[in-house]
């Protein structure tokens, strides 16, 4: 009960310190020409918690010092019976809806000052909790712009109260209010793994997967080895990294689900087929396919870092990207392990050409059967993860979703 007391302590401080400062600032004037009282209402209060200022001076000090008293009694009572009524909902990102204020608790993973077009600078906030995120725009005009200014760090936990409401550029919160969170708040449900997305299993458990599959398809030669090394000596990595930096699955453990599902993926299309087409029967190569799945995206240990509880480009992977370093990655242990260098050069082209376009990171388009075979894979995975953020973040009761998909029409929700 101590903690939560701190919690709600620490929701009602500017309120109360508020509301004190107002009482003790009144002026005091003579009756007869006293103004009517004023509301004054606390910049951050919750509604209703106005307080109004003393009744004008009596003639009689003893009895107005009196009647002072009973009324500041009266009236610390009502704010506290106020204070302890007024409690707001816990909810999710996705629970809130654009007519109620309610209380969330999300992480803090985006954070950029802008300006309009008249100069007045402008934040643009992202916050996320462990399925949905939620960009804000803090005008410098609002009450939050100067602290978001100076304290609001990226990776922070903050309780927050708001609505939210759909847009074509995704869910865009409408904040009222914002603070750190503080002991207590996990009493109502506070956790740092309730604000942050996380992979359908673990990340250690995909990892083994993958390296089962590369064990039963790739033989007991020097492609193997070539991988297995690769994901030996890189593991920690793998298992921290996001997919991508925002497009989809940018979650610790993300990177590795991607990599599994284009695995799984990539054999499908190539056991296909070898059963479709009898001419590709010992011709289509299907271990180059799967070390070229579990390979494709490895360059991102290069390309994308930790930051701010999400993930940030490199600017090694600004400048060069994720191919072309996945690429170097590869020729340094298919060396050192003796890879034929026919098969180590077609394994590199499947690594260089898996995003097809050079807007999306490729220097050459695939120009093999098994680099085809992984570029649909990857592109269907990532197309497919994409589609589906959309979807859960759409809060609008339209049957489409307001925020375009990858294919730049909206999505029709199932």
């Amino acid at each position: 009960m101590a903690n939560s007391k701190a919690a709600d302590d620490a929701d009602q401080a500017r309120e109360s310190d508020v509301n004190k400062r107002a009482l003790k600032n009144q002026p005091s004037s003579d009756g007869a020409n006293a103004s009517p009282p004023q509301k004054i209402v606390a910049k951050d209060s919750e509604p209703g918690s106005e307080t109004v200022p003393n009744p004008p001076q009596d003639a009689n000090p003893s009895a107005t010092n009196t009647a002072r008293t009973n009324e500041s009694q009266q009236r610390r009572q009502s704010l506290a019976s106020r204070q302890a009524t007024s409690t707001y909902v816990i909810k999710t990102l996705k629970e809130l809806n654009s007519q109620t204020d309610s209380d969330c608790f999300a992480q803090l993973v985006g954070k950029d000052k802008l300006r309009t077009k008249q100069g007045k600078p402008y934040y643009k906030v992202t916050f996320r909790d462990k399925t949905h995120s939620a960009q804000a725009l803090i005008w410098n005009d609002s009450a939050l712009f100067e602290e978001c200014d100076s304290s609001w760090t990226l990776g922070d936990f903050f309780k927050i109260r708001a609505t939210i409401h759909s847009s074509k550029y995704g869910p865009k919160l409408e904040i009222r209010k914002a603070r750190l969170t503080c002991p207590g708040d996990e009493e109502n449900g506070f956790a740092p793994d309730k604000c942050r997305p996380t992979s359908l299993d673990s990340a250690e458990n995909i990892f083994s997967e993958i390296v089962a599959i590369a064990n039963k398809r790739l033989g007991k030669g020097p492609l193997l080895q070539t991988v297995l090394n690769i994901l030996k000596d890189n593991r920690l990595k793998l298992l921290e990294l996001g997919a991508s930096k925002a497009h989809h699955r940018s979650y610790s453990g993300g990177l590795l689900e991607h990599t599994l599902s284009v695995l799984k993926i990539s054999i499908m299309i190539a056991d296909h087929f070898t059963a479709t087409f009898p001419i590709l029967k010992g011709s289509l190569s299907t271990p180059l396919i799967v070390a070229g799945a579990i390979l494709h995206d490895v360059g991102q240990i290069g390309e994308l870092e930790p930051f701010g509880g999400g993930f940030r480009k490199t600017t090694r992977g600004k400048l060069v990207g994720h191919a072309v370093i996945g690429a170097e990655i590869l020729r340094r242990y298919a060396d050192a392990s003796n890879l034929d260098p026919q098969t180590a050069c077609k394994l590199e082209h499947l690594i260089l050409t898996h995003s097809r376009f050079a807007e999306w990171g490729s220097p050459t388009p695939p120009a093999s059967l098994e680099a085809m075979v992984l570029h649909y894979a990857d592109y269907a995975d990532s197309t497919f993860a994409s589609a589906l953020t959309i979807i859960a973040e759409d809060n609008n009761s339209d049957d489409f979703t307001l925020r375009k998909g990858p294919f730049d029409v909206a999505i029709l929700k199932p």
